[in-house]
């Protein structure tokens, strides 16, 4: 130990036995320890002597070798594909000058030079340019991508909002277009002539029309909260088609036999010679069923 011995060298070999005995005392160290005296250091036919003299690079350092590196071989590749369709051309011409004059022959090696010069590599060419030129273009094409998908967003929830007032304003309710007409800020005719292109449109047609997209909700305006639209599409499936003759009919019936008139529902039906007895009282139910909401939203 250097504090018992006054030796000059003490600490040195002190730090030399200490090595030593960590050598010693693990087994992989051991090993490789024992390589080294059975065959040497490496030499400079061997990787690890190189990885051993590499200077270590950081991160950057690293992406600008390997920027650098694949900016040669990408030139290198264009240069290659240049000569490919170079021998190509070259022996397609040669081909039509066994049969083309002398003139169509300098004629068809103008026509080559002018084609190889679209391809030949250029300085603008090379990676970096080319990574440079795509990052601008993509950091430019980003807000026409946000704009398309919150056009698509909206356009989705037109054809919702479209698709609920159908359903909310049921078939047979007098002035049934006047009212969609007014929430579409549209005319009547516009309405109704849309919607006989809609009946008799494919469903190909339609899902294009639609841009491809559905919603398994739809929208509950009057309380915020979603349906699913299979709720409603059965609720309007249960919806009888009337008419405005029909709906004139059960009105005047309504009002002709009020509450308490014996036998009241068979001479309703009666008075809508087209609909049963219980779909007037269904139609009844519906009726006061959207008066009721409409009260309801208007006092919200």
């Amino acid at each position: 130990h250097p504090d018992r011995n006054s030796a000059p060298d003490a600490s040195e070999k002190f730090r030399q036995i200490v090595s030593i005995y960590e050598i010693l005392k693990s087994t992989e160290l051991r090993e490789k320890y024992d390589n080294v005296l059975e065959f040497g250091l490496p030499d400079w036919r061997q990787p690890i002597y190189y990885y051993r003299k590499m200077r270590k690079l950081a991160w950057y350092e690293a992406i600008i070798v390997l920027m650098g590196v694949s900016t040669i071989a990408h030139y290198l590749m264009m240069w290659a594909a240049y000569y490919e369709k170079y021998l190509v051309l070259k022996q397609n011409l040669r081909k039509s000058r066994k049969r083309d004059k002398k003139g169509e022959a300098e004629n068809s090696m103008t026509q080559l030079h002018d084609a190889l010069d679209v391809f030949r590599p250029r300085f603008h060419d090379l990676l970096p340019f080319i990574v440079a030129r795509t990052s601008w273009n993509l950091l430019k094409a980003i807000p026409f991508l946000i704009q398309e998908q919150l056009s698509r967003k909206d356009l989705e929830v037109k054809h919702l909002i479209q698709n609920y007032i159908i359903f909310w304003v049921v078939l047979g309710t007098p002035n049934r277009w006047e009212c969609m007409a007014r929430v579409l800020n549209r005319t009547a005719q516009d309405v109704t002539t849309m919607a006989g292109k809609l009946k008799h449109m494919k469903q190909e047609e339609y899902e294009k029309l639609a841009m491809g997209q559905q919603s398994n909700a739809v929208v509950d305006i009057r309380s915020g909260k979603t349906e699913e639209t299979t709720g409603i599409s059965s609720t309007a499936s249960s919806y009888q088609e009337w008419t405005q003759t029909e709906q004139k009919q059960l009105e005047a019936a309504l009002q002709q036999y009020p509450k308490g008139c014996e036998d009241r529902w068979d001479k309703i039906a009666a008075a809508v010679p087209t609909k049963s007895m219980e779909q007037c009282q269904q139609r009844l139910k519906e009726l006061v069923e959207l008066v009721r909401r409409k009260k309801a939203s208007k006092a919200q």
